[in-house]
C-alpha cells in the first residue's frame, strides 16, 4: 500500500501546485507536506525537494522558488487567467447552450485554473437563459453530426420552429429530412449544419433546432462535395446578416465614420474606395435578402446601395412596401 501511495505522489504534488498555487499565490513546504497528507502519501521534506526537481527537470513543469526558497509557486498553467475567462464568457454567453450545460462546461473550465483564480472567475460569471436554446440535446446533436461527417455518412432530422404561441412546429410536415452533412459552421453565436440533399442543392440547418438526429448507412464521397463549395465564402456571404438570397456583387456607398463598423463586418480585406472627401465606397459579393437590405436601412443616410440597379429597385420596392404598411394603419 505504502509504494503504491508514493506511486501516486508525484501526480498529487503536480495537482497541488495547479489547485494552490499561481503568479499571485504561492506555497510553503510545510503546507506541501500537510497537503499530501490529505491525500494519504506522508512526506519528508527531503523527498519533496527531490520530488519537485524531478517535477523541473524531467517533467518541464515551471515550478518557481520565492522567498529564499521557503515557498513555490506553479508559472504556468494551461491557460492564463484572461484566457480562461474568455472561453468562460463564451460558454456563459453561447445562445446554442441551454443555461444547465453551459454552468456544466463552466465547472470544468474552471478547474484549469487555482482555487483562488476560481473564486475571482465565479464572481465575474453570469448566465443567463434568456436567449439560450431549449434544445438541452444539441451537444449530442454535435457529437453525431461530427460522426457522420468524418464517416461521410448520411443522416437522417427532423427540424423544427416555434409559432406565435411559441409552441414547436415542424418543418417538411413533421417528416425527417435526409442529407449528406458536410460541415458545422459557428456564426453569431449559433451552429448551423451546412449539408446536401439528394438533389446536390446546398442547404444550411441550426443546429439547436435539429431534433431526433441518426446517422444512416449510406455512404457518400466528401471529396465529390468538396468540388461544390467555397466554404469561407458561403459562410461570409449566406450567414449572419445577409440569411438567403443570390448572391450578387454589390457597391455600396458609406460615410467615412462607419469605416471600422464595414471592416468589421466585411473583414480587412475589403477594398475602400474613396468616393468624396466624407464618403467611400465598397463592392463585395452579396446575399441579396430583407436582412441584408435591413442593414443597410438602419445605417440611415451614412450608407446606400449604389449598383446593380436591380438591387437598388428590390430595396425601393421592400422599403415602399413597409410604407404603405404603415399609412394603411
Amino acid at each position: 500500500m505504502r509504494g503504491t501511495t508514493q506511486k501516486l505522489k508525484l501526480l498529487y504534488l503536480k495537482e497541488i501546485f495547479e489547485e494552490e498555487t499561481d503568479n499571485e499565490h504561492a506555497i510553503s513546504m510545510p503546507k506541501i507536506v500537510e497537503e499530501l497528507k490529505k491525500r494519504g502519501v506522508p512526506a519528508e521534506r527531503k523527498s519533496v525537494y527531490d520530488d519537485i526537481r524531478l517535477l523541473q527537470d524531467e517533467y518541464g513543469l515551471a515550478i518557481a522558488h520565492e522567498d529564499g526558497g521557503r515557498t513555490y509557486r506553479l508559472e504556468e498553467h494551461n491557460f492564463e487567467f484572461s484566457e480562461l475567462k474568455l472561453i468562460i464568457d463564451a460558454v456563459a454567453s453561447c445562445k446554442t447552450l441551454s443555461e444547465s450545460k453551459s454552468l456544466q462546461l463552466i465547472d470544468k473550465l474552471k478547474k484549469l485554473c487555482s482555487k483562488h483564480e476560481r473564486e475571482t472567475l465565479h464572481r465575474q460569471i453570469i448566465v443567463t437563459d434568456r436567449a439560450k436554446t431549449q434544445n438541452s440535446q444539441v451537444h449530442y446533436n454535435i457529437n453525431t453530426l461530427n460522426l457522420a461527417i468524418s464517416r461521410q455518412r448520411w443522416i437522417g432530422f427532423r427540424y423544427y420552429y416555434y409559432d406565435v404561441k411559441k409552441r414547436k412546429k415542424y418543418s417538411y410536415g413533421g417528416r425527417s429530412y435526409f442529407m449528406q452533412p458536410y460541415s458545422l459552421i459557428y456564426v453569431d453565436n449559433n451552429y448551423y449544419l451546412l449539408a446536401f440533399d439528394n438533389h446536390g442543392k446546398k442547404r444550411h440547418f441550426r443546429v439547436d433546432r435539429m431534433e431526433d438526429v441518426r446517422i444512416h448507412t449510406w455512404s457518400f464521397s466528401m471529396e465529390k462535395i468538396n468540388t461544390k463549395v467555397d466554404l469561407e465564402n458561403y459562410t461570409k456571404y449566406t450567414f449572419s446578416m445577409y440569411g438567403k438570397g443570390d448572391v450578387v456583387q454589390v457597391t455600396m456607398r458609406f460615410d467615412n465614420n462607419l469605416v471600422s463598423m464595414v471592416l468589421d463586418r466585411f473583414g480587412h480585406d475589403v477594398m475602400l474606395v474613396k468616393d468624396d472627401e466624407s464618403h467611400f465606397t465598397i463592392t463585395e459579393p452579396i446575399a441579396v435578402s430583407p436582412q441584408f437590405f435591413a442593414w443597410i436601412f438602419a445605417l440611415g443616410e451614412k450608407a446606400e446601395i449604389v449598383g446593380p440597379v436591380e438591387v437598388r429597385d428590390q430595396m425601393r420596392k421592400m422599403m415602399e412596401k413597409r410604407l404603405k404598411t404603415y399609412a394603411g394603419k
